[in-house]
Parts: C-alpha cells; sequence; structure tokens
C-alpha cells in the first residue's frame, strides 16, 4: 500500500446528517474536521432565521477506519460531542443492618 493511499485511509472525514440519521439533504458534503462541519451547519441554521438558543437538527458523524460512519453529536444535541460510555459516579453499596 502506497504512503499517500495509507494516510488517506487513517485520515478521519466527517459528515452531517438530519433528523433521521441519513447524510443532510442540503449540507451533504465531506469535511476534515469536526469544527469545519459544525460550524457550516451552525451558519447554515442561522442564516435560515433561526437563533443560538435553538438546538439546531442536524447531527455530525466521523468516518472509521472499516469505512463506516459512527455519531459523535446527535441532532439537536445542545452542547458538545456525544458522550459515547459517559462516566457514572461509583454507587455507594448499602451496609447490611
Amino acid at each position: 500500500m502506497s504512503a499517500g493511499l495509507l494516510n488517506l485511509h487513517s485520515q478521519r472525514l466527517y459528515r452531517l446528517t438530519s433528523l433521521n440519521g441519513e447524510p443532510h439533504p442540503v449540507l451533504d458534503d465531506i469535511y476534515d474536521s469536526f469544527d469545519s462541519a459544525w460550524n457550516d451547519a451552525s451558519s447554515w441554521w442561522m442564516n435560515h432565521g433561526h437563533t443560538a438558543q435553538e438546538a439546531i437538527p442536524i447531527g455530525v458523524e466521523v468516518s472509521t477506519r472499516s469505512g463506516r460512519w459512527r455519531t459523535l453529536q446527535y441532532p439537536c444535541q445542545q452542547e458538545g460531542r456525544a458522550v459515547l460510555f459517559p462516566q457514572q459516579p461509583a454507587r455507594k453499596k448499602r451496609s447490611k443492618a
């Protein structure tokens, strides 16, 4: 495998999705970073008369090495990227009385 092809396969790509999880019908493009994808989504949203306080119904996915897509941010998620494995506080064990 050539070095260029190896770099192409190891580079992460990003795309925007609609509420149903499919590629966004208008913003169907490939981006080189999460930030560039999200900036495009939020600019498009604001240019269509919405406010920054409204949840944006656009998700962001990242490519995997196997060629599949994994969700980083779900549509209408208010802040930041999805937490795939949220940390739960350790539960205290009940003492036997």
